[in-house]
């Protein structure tokens, strides 16, 4: 499951990060054809909105009474992806993420939670051109946790057509790195770390397509410290939940 997988994270050199992602222009991904006959809006958030990828594999966001998304991914054992419930602010920064259990519920034994340098709530919003960095601790279900620096950076806003539905869209590279064990750790020493040898660190990178109208990001890859390949994910619809 690619997001479990993604909370012991890392990233690449800050400097660099924000340089050549501002200057990149939307992912290949992002011109997937597929069909939509309604196309979901914003008034669709609290029945639903699925994400669905050319392999057939779906996301489905729920807007969550205390103004987050509540996204579910069913298992797909033949591509080796476990089903998952998250909790997340915008599709972007999970705070709650647990694996699905036989009863299609969230499994408290395999449950990670996240916790920021700020309130979630407050976590930004991608604009065109700017950037976030700062901490967040994952807490594992037997207690230990990990604290990492993140880094958000939201690129060019642009249009993508899915199907018949067009959208704005800001392309999102969000990139992890965990603090290493020194007498001074923090985001800063995580990030120098980094940039002086990046393979010494178990950094995850991951990119997404955030839809403004809609507030909801949709992962479309991952890429791990260490593999040569990058886990793609096309997206090749939205619909709406509600008939």
């Amino acid at each position: 499951m690619d997001r479990m997988g993604n909370l012991r994270p890392e990233a690449a050199g800050i400097a660099a990060l924000i340089a050549g992602w501002l200057a990149g222009a939307l992912p290949a991904s992002a011109q997937a054809a597929g069909q939509a006959t309604i196309c979901p809006g914003p008034w669709d958030r609290d029945a639903g909105i699925r994400a669905v990828y050319a392999d057939g594999s779906r996301n489905d966001f729920v807007a969550d009474p205390q103004g987050m998304i509540r996204l579910t991914e069913p298992e797909a054992a033949a591509e080796g992806r476990m089903g998952f419930v998250a909790l997340s602010r915008l599709g972007l920064y999970d705070v709650e993420i647990a694996a699905l259990g036989a009863g299609g519920d969230a499994d408290p034994d395999r449950r990670l939670v996240t916790v920021y340098s700020e309130p979630a709530e407050t976590l930004p919003e991608p604009v065109e051109g700017e950037s976030w960095t700062g901490a967040m601790t994952t807490v594992w279900p037997d207690g230990s946790n990990e604290t990492a620096t993140a880094v958000y950076v939201f690129g060019r806003l642009g249009s993508a057509t899915f199907g018949s539905c067009r959208y704005d869209v800001i392309p999102v590279r969000a990139s992890f790195i965990p603090w290493p064990e020194t007498a001074a750790p923090g985001p800063a020493s995580a990030l120098e770390l980094m940039a002086r040898d990046p393979a010494s660190t178990d950094w995850v990178a991951q990119e997404f397509l955030y839809f403004p109208t809609l507030a909801l990001a949709v992962l479309t890859v991952t890429q791990e410290a260490g593999v040569a390949r990058l886990k793609r994910r096309e997206l090749a619809s939205l619909e709406r939940l509600a008939p």
